[in-house]
């Protein structure tokens, strides 16, 4: 359930985007095969909060800083009974985006689509699951073109299951995409299109590269008040219930959970349904 189906609530939404992005629908958005494609696919990725929200109040602002009682936006301060924060993460390639605009994104997306048509040679970095989805697409929609995915790690997809990892690469394999494993990559300074694999191998005149290899936590706005309960890696700790660290009413979900686990839109519903309901009682 959703928070604003609890009676007796007001709940307000702030966000540095206007615009909710379905994530499910980035990979297929971004290997597009035509404008068209991507503009169709554009509709169903980019929805404007307001054209979904019914009761709760929307706030197109930065945050700033939180404490235990209050949120410190750019131009205004709100004070809460309850704090959900889901303020996802950053990537390094076009997979996700700070633009604000929706049409911003979708031309992004347009262009990236456009760029990668054009590309013959591409190297994807990072075997997790999104790397895995993305060389998929790719070589689905474009099976001449030349496609490495590169990890450090000796499976991919490391968190899933043996035999599933093995069948991604093997599928992949069958494909065409050269899989690289056990390897760690640096970019050249001074030639984007060149990659240096640590096992002494050099890839050149690589037209396209995507950087798959993890997020960051948006979550530096937490720094002055809850660095004690931030991991290394900017992941906010919480317990069995997504509840902070020693916080009762501040909540965590998403991608800036320490939880170890694969950050995917379906685990992103487990934890607002069980948010919910826990604010709910």
């Amino acid at each position: 359930m959703s928070l604003e189906a609890v009676s007796g609530l007001n709940v307000t939404l702030v966000d540095n985007k206007e615009y909710y992005e379905n994530s499910i629908a980035v990979l297929p958005a971004l290997t597009a095969v035509s404008v068209e494609e991507s503009l169709t696919i554009g509709k169903q990725l980019l929805i404007k909060h307001v054209f979904y929200l019914n009761s709760t109040r929307f706030i197109h602002d930065n945050v700033k800083e939180v404490t235990s009682r209050k949120v410190i936006l750019d131009n205004e301060t709100l004070f809460f009974d309850y704090l959900v924060i889901c303020t996802g993460s950053s990537y390094r390639s076009e997979i996700k985006s700070a633009t604000n605009g929706p049409e911003f994104r979708a031309n992004d997306l347009i262009r990236d689509s456009t760029s990668l048509k054009a590309a013959k040679k591409i190297v994807v970095v990072g075997g997790g699951i999104v790397g895995v989805e993305l060389v998929s697409e790719i070589v689905t929609k474009f099976p001449e073109k030349d496609i490495s995915l590169i990890d450090s790690k000796d499976l991919l997809m490391k968190r899933m299951k043996k035999k599933v990892s093995r069948m991604a690469q093997k599928w992949l394999e069958s494909q065409g995409v050269k899989v690289i494993l056990n390897c760690r990559v640096t970019q050249s300074k001074t030639n984007h299109r060149k990659l240096y694999l640590d096992n002494g191998t050099k890839i050149k005149n690589i037209d396209k590269i995507y950087w798959c290899t993890g997020t960051t936590p948006n979550t530096s706005f937490m720094n002055k008040h809850f660095s004690h309960i931030l991991t290394r890696s900017g992941h906010i700790e919480v317990n069995d219930f997504l509840q902070v660290l020693g916080y009762k009413n501040i909540f965590a979900a998403g991608d800036v959970t320490h939880w170890l686990e694969e950050k995917t839109a379906e685990r992103a519903l487990v934890h607002s349904s069980l948010i919910s309901e826990h604010i709910k009682r």
